[in-house]
């Protein structure tokens, strides 16, 4: 994500408080994509920035300053279609020179997604700009990553410690838990909380400490791993059980009564049989001709509101103070209202 740090440099400079979201949280702390099924083989795909509602609008106005510009295409960018994002109503940018390496069946990362705290990191206190290493739910990558043989110095940035990524996991599965409607975002976080059971709180590697210890998470969400835990050890792979179910409904309803209040429930409903038609056909023909031509395979046929997601591109600008577009922030129009939601999309921002 943001290999040339495109985005976090804007931020940063302009005093923006941020926090990584998505795919490069788990990679920073070492974890493996190992699982695998419809849903999950698009395991956060996806990479953002977690934004404070009040700073949004400076956040649309240092990019603008850096050459970066709000996607005129919406939903219909080809860098997001076919792919499992968390909705947002905030429209995706594209950092300077980056359309033309963008392509059918590219990876989704080629874009800029900014996502409200107050949807999905509610809960916790706003992200510092300079996390201290004794802070309880932010730290810098470089903290977690100094051991890992790859890591480039000066690559850093902001995300969620080990205990807060996996406490909004919680939260998030239990805000988008539903008896009645099976949405998207819910297997999403499962499969991520998944990978946490059998990656971040086992050692990752041979005489290494966990990353996570059980007795540093919330007691009142901690109990939401522990079954899943019970339910991995009696040999279901996926870690369902009823258990897990009664766990995340206990996490829900506390969530109801909490403050701030729980945004409501996000993304599409689940469709398995669209998602395995949809697999079958992929794998039986792969879209090939009987020449031997592939045509460029795009993911599922997943139409959420919106996102995007971020590697980006260096143009070499220097960052200019100007604060002319300040005063243009909110005025961005946001994906959901230029794109209307279908009937099938609930939960919409």
């Amino acid at each position: 994500m943001d290999q040339n740090r495109f985005v976090v440099t804007t931020l940063e400079r302009a005093g923006i408080p941020y926090c990584a979201f998505g795919w490069p949280v788990p990679d920073a702390f070492g974890m493996n994509h190992t699982i695998i099924d419809l849903i999950a083989q698009q395991s956060l795909d996806f990479a953002g920035y977690v934004i404070p509602d009040r700073y949004i609008p400076n956040a649309y106005a240092a990019l603008r300053r850096r050459g970066a510009h709000p996607c005129t295409l919406g939903r219909d960018c080809i860098s997001v279609i076919g792919f499992l994002h968390p909705p947002t109503d905030i429209v995706h940018w594209h950092t300077p020179n980056e359309e033309p390496l963008i392509r059918n069946g590219a990876w989704p990362r080629l874009t800029v997604r900014i996502y409200r705290k107050s949807m999905f990191m509610w809960l916790f206190a706003d992200p510092p700009l300079n996390p201290r290493p004794d802070d309880l739910y932010y730290t810098w990558s470089d903290q977690i990553r100094m051991a890992r043989r790859h890591h480039r110095p000066g690559t850093g940035f902001v995300m969620p410690t080990p205990a807060c990524w996996t406490e909004a996991l919680v939260v998030l599965h239990a805000r988008d838990f539903c008896e009645k409607d099976r949405y998207m975002l819910t297997r999403l976080w499962h499969r991520e909380l998944l990978r946490v059971c059998l990656q971040l709180l086992q050692p990752l590697r041979q005489g290494r400490r966990p990353l996570l210890l059980e007795g540093e998470l919330d007691l009142h969400l901690v109990g939401v791993i522990k079954a899943m835990r019970a339910a991995l050890a009696a040999g279901d792979p996926d870690a369902h059980s009823d258990l897990v179910d009664a766990e995340i409904r206990i996490v829900r309803a506390q969530l109801q009564n909490d403050e701030p209040p729980c945004p409501p429930p996000q993304g599409v409903i689940y469709d398995h049989e669209a998602e395995v038609a949809w697999w079958e056909e992929w794998v039986s023909d792969e879209h090939s001709d009987d020449g031997g031509n592939a045509d460029p395979i795009v993911g599922p046929r997943v139409e959420e509101i919106d996102v995007d997601d971020d590697d980006d591109d260096e143009d070499g600008e220097e960052y200019e103070d100007d604060e002319d577009d300040e005063d243009n922030g909110e005025e961005e129009l946001s994906e959901v209202e230029k794109y209307p939601k279908k009937p099938h999309e609930n939960g919409a921002l």
